[in-house]
């Protein structure tokens, strides 16, 4: 009688693991204290997170957030920033995370959200190191410090103040509590839907596997959240999301934000879309239709390949880091400062390839699709500029986009895949 093989636990092997850390931290850390190049555009002091500042002030006050004039005029009053703030687009609840430091000097906020993302990213390592310990607790830890810290977007959106690494820790640690606390798992991890709502996606993990009480943890995070929301919002800041901003993000309507979809740095499929359809405001209808038809063909052939349940550690890993990549290809806008959620995909594809579980191939399209999820954008134009028009200029325009889809490939593959028996 065969028995699937269990890997032999980890070999102490201190010293190299704390060099390998000690240098991750140290690159990370200069990449976090180097100025940005190019320089932000002057005016735009708080970066991102003074969107969120604003609205935080403005709902503090009575008012609506989701009211872009208002947040231009909170910032008028402060006097610290002159360029005009990006509209706030989240869901209520995503105000409490920013509301306590709403009544320091935007630039203070600035600062202590910074190192609060930062906190959030040795919790998010923390508990995907715990979570994944089956596959070797080291590997794990390493192979999250090194492609953290090589992944510019990483860094870059620590320079923005955004809140990307809050959520995928609250995202994270949900998905890792459901098999010990279903219901607190769930929790979890409906409050990060409430923050960034794209972490829906792994709740169709839990549809496929039945898991009735995580399931029934979503909606009292959501609910609790909502709640806890409308002592802040009001619920004129409530109809404003749910009745006039969420109906517009499927279609490039981010209430009313004026940036390009089809711009250099976006690597989604209806980025794509805009460029073959252009509409000229938003996504065209022939391209909202496209992206609306492509992320439901994704999203069937996920939940067809991961239908059967798998209590394989690296089967499951995968499974989290191929809606991850999912996550990435559907909004309308996909930037470098969102790829953190491609890093779970990383770590269990590599791990996968030391396993046998993929051949020994696939190293080189996922070395590629490494080095080009880490690639800065900023050379990355320059390299397209020179090449700019043709196919290559293309090619390299949509590299970041092409190495999202090998993620998605690898990781899909080896969370369909059985462990070997012996």
């Amino acid at each position: 009688m065969s028995a699937v093989s269990v890997r032999a636990p980890d070999r102490p092997h201190w010293a190299l693991l704390a060099l390998l850390l000690s240098m991750a931290a140290t690159w990370h850390v200069l990449a976090l204290w180097t100025p940005e190049r190019p320089r932000p555009p002057g005016g735009t002091a708080g970066r991102d997170y003074a969107s969120y500042h604003y609205a935080a002030q403005v709902a503090l006050e009575g008012g609506d957030p989701y009211d872009t004039e208002a947040l231009n005029r909170a910032a008028q009053d402060e006097g610290i920033r002159r360029a005009a703030v990006h509209p706030w687009i989240y869901p209520p609840p995503a105000l409490l995370l920013v509301t306590p430091v709403a009544s320091l000097p935007l630039e203070t906020g600035l600062g202590v959200y910074r190192l609060l993302g930062e906190l959030a990213l040795l919790g998010a390592i923390a508990v995907l190191t715990l979570w994944w310990s089956p596959l070797g607790s080291q590997r794990v830890l390493a192979l999250l410090t090194i492609t953290l810290a090589l992944m510019s977007g990483v860094a870059y959106g620590s320079h923005l103040g955004q809140l990307n690494t809050v959520v995928f820790l609250l995202a994270m640690a949900g998905l890792a509590l459901e098999d010990r606390s279903p219901a607190l798992g769930g929790v979890l991890l409906g409050l990060a839907i409430m923050a960034k709502l794209s972490p829906v996606l792994f709740v169709g993990l839990w549809l496929l596997q039945r898991r009735w009480r995580a399931l029934g943890g979503v909606i009292a995070g959501v609910a609790l959240s909502e709640l806890a929301s409308m002592a802040l919002v009001g619920g004129q800041g409530q109809i404003s999301f749910w009745t006039r901003v969420l109906p517009g993000l499927g279609a490039g309507d981010y209430n009313g934000l004026r940036i390009q979809i089809s711009m250099f740095a976006n690597h989604s499929v209806p980025n794509l879309l805009d460029q073959w359809l252009p509409g000229d405001i938003g996504l065209s209808p022939a391209a909202h239709l496209g992206s609306v038809a492509v992320a439901g063909v994704l999203v069937l052939a996920l939940a067809a390949a991961f239908r059967q349940p798998s209590s394989d550690p690296l089967t499951r890993a995968a499974r989290v880091g191929a809606v991850g990549v999912a996550m990435l290809l559907i909004p309308v806008y996909t930037f470098d400062h969102h790829l953190l959620w491609s890093v779970p995909a990383i770590v269990a594809v590599s791990i996968a390839v030391a396993e046998d579980r993929l051949p020994r191939w696939a190293m080189a399209p996922a070395g590629l699709a490494f080095a080009l999820l880490c690639f800065a954008v900023p050379p990355l134009k320059r390299l397209y500029g020179f090449y700019e028009p043709g196919a290559v200029a293309l090619a390299i325009q949509e590299a970041k986009h092409l190495a999202l889809w090998i993620w998605l490939a690898l990781a899909t593959w080896v969370g369909i895949s059985h462990p070997r028996e012996s």
